[in-house]
């Protein structure tokens, strides 16, 4: 077998040289991590604006997701959705979820209702929601592989969430709607 020479800066985006170059069909995926010049890392599945990736952009395939599970946050008394949610705070991207069972997107929210969120509002940044779940439109349909995650959530009827890797597929009750990072 002849060995395959591989340069030394060879997974560094660059002019000629894009994210595609360097990871191929990788290239969007959880497991690939582009680490930025100033050192912010990001998965592929975070990066929205492929031109926008700097030269000197490191790549890093087959790394494993870099983000933890995301765990749901929850607004504390006088907290601002900013301080929770960071820049994303009013992004279609960002589901608030008061007590009760409702959600509200962030670019949906007035500056009435953010200061109105109470105590105890969920925030989960990132997210997409859809559904509901029925007999012809099963989780997997909604968000795919993903739904059986335990950073994939189920927005009960009740305004309870229940995580992807807790929830009995057969048993999801109708009218639940799915969050999902996206």
């Amino acid at each position: 077998a002849v060995d395959r020479y591989v340069a030394a800066e060879s997974n560094v985006i660059g002019p000629g040289r894009s994210a595609w170059d360097v990871a191929r069909d990788a290239y969007n995926s959880a497991d690939t991590i582009y680490v930025l010049p100033n050192g912010t890392r990001k998965s592929g599945r975070e990066v929205v604006n492929w031109r926008a990736l700097p030269s000197g952009t490191r790549v890093l395939i087959g790394e494993g997701d870099i983000n933890p599970v995301e765990k749901v946050q929850s607004l504390a008394p006088g907290q601002s959705p900013a301080s929770v949610a960071g820049a994303e705070w009013n992004s279609a991207r960002t589901l608030y979820l008061p007590p009760g069972g409702k959600w509200i997107r962030g670019n949906e929210l007035t500056a009435e209702q953010t200061a109105r969120l109470p105590p105890g509002t969920q925030v989960l940044a990132g997210y997409c929601i859809d559904g509901p779940v029925t007999a012809r439109r099963p989780a997997f349909e909604i968000c795919g592989p993903c739904w059986n995650e335990p950073d994939t959530y189920f927005l009960m009827s009740d305004g309870t969430l229940a995580s992807g890797n807790t929830v009995d597929p057969a048993k999801i009750p109708r009218g639940t709607m799915v969050l999902f990072k996206n």
